[in-house]
């Protein structure tokens, strides 16, 4: 597709251009949206020295720019390779989670039940005895938790919208992150990484900066921030563990809250 630039519309482009920080596509980035609320700012600044603060606050608004700008990138991508989110696959996540939530409580107290039952035995070293009662004693304040928040909810108003909302919220984010990494594997390929949040096409990350960075996809207009994806590169290059491509390809052929998903 071939588009046309009036003189006029380019005038308003550069203009733009000289009053934005950077641009994610044809989308620019001002300072005010990678600013904190003013509330913040005033909470920093009364707890910090003015050196601090200032290094505080240069520190978060690179975080930010670099989080704009890699959601743009983000956003293009899933579009380019029909990997959005659908409203099914979303759902699909709120009800493993909601399952998961109904199923807390049962699981702590069966925890409870054999870690009581496994302190019973007479021979037990002492050692392992005092590693049990810690588990122990951790299991029960996950079930008093539990047990206290439940009360909670019932006395929060419009608690049921809040909780749908949340569910949403964190439903779509989750599926999003999955098929991101899931489209970046299949286009890319390369080793992956376990975290916490799930399996990581690391070497794939590398490879979609590079590429939209020659492209240039994106650009910084401000000169103090040229190197807002330095600690994302020094992330890449870092020692880590790396998964099999056995267990790589089973974690991608289907999402993990699934329920036909056999953990790996």
């Amino acid at each position: 597709m071939i588009l046309f630039l009036t003189t006029s519309s380019m005038a308003l482009s550069e203009e733009t251009q000289k009053k934005s920080i950077a641009r994610v596509f044809d989308q620019y980035i001002y300072d005010e949206d990678i600013s904190p609320k003013i509330e913040i700012l005033d909470q920093y600044r009364s707890q910090l020295s003015k050196d601090e603060f200032d290094k505080w606050e240069k520190e978060n608004k690179i975080k930010m720019l670099e989080a704009s700008i890699y959601a743009g990138l983000q956003k293009r991508f899933l579009e380019e390779m029909s990997m959005n989110p659908t409203e099914d696959e979303i759902q699909l996540f709120i009800n493993f989670s909601l399952k998961q939530e109904e199923t807390r409580l049962e699981e702590f107290q069966s925890q409870r039940h054999d870690l009581l039952k496994e302190l019973q035995a007479t021979d037990l070293e002492e050692s392992k005895r005092t590693s049990l009662s810690e588990h122990l004693k951790t299991v029960d304040q996950l079930i008093e938790y539990e047990l206290t928040r439940q009360e909670e909810e019932k006395s929060i108003p419009n608690y049921a919208q809040i909780k749908k909302n949340s569910l949403k919220r964190v439903a779509t984010i989750s599926v999003t992150s999955w098929k991101f990494n899931k489209a970046l594997y299949e286009k890319y390929g390369g080793r992956i990484i376990f975290q916490q949040a799930g399996l990581e096409p690391i070497d794939a990350y590398k490879q979609f900066l590079d590429d939209h960075t020659k492209k240039k996809s994106f650009e910084i207009f401000d000169p103090s921030f040229n190197n807002i994806f330095e600690s994302m590169y020094t992330y890449f290059e870092m020692g880590h563990n790396y998964l099999d491509n056995e267990n790589t390809e089973k974690y991608f052929s289907k999402p993990w809250w699934d329920p036909t998903f056999e953990p790996l």
